[in-house]
């Protein structure tokens, strides 16, 4: 990351439900045509959510890895 930091707010131990966007969009397309419409909201997740501190964690040792 040359030298730049991530900035987390609060503990960094709001945990999030992380997916690819071809994932979300393919879900989108499936809901679209596979559920009935009639205004019902609905979730699309992994159901393995990760601490935003572990992601910039994870983050930073992979492109860490990376660099040169």
């Amino acid at each position: 990351m040359l030298g730049n930091t991530i900035d987390l707010f609060g503990s960094g131990l709001q945990y999030r439900d992380l997916l690819y966007v071809d994932d979300v969009v393919n879900a989108f397309i499936l809901a679209a045509e596979k559920l009935p419409g009639n205004g019902e909201a609905w979730n699309c997740g992994t159901e393995e959510p990760v601490s935003l501190a572990e992601f910039a964690e994870s983050t930073v040792e992979k492109l860490n890895a990376c660099l040169p």
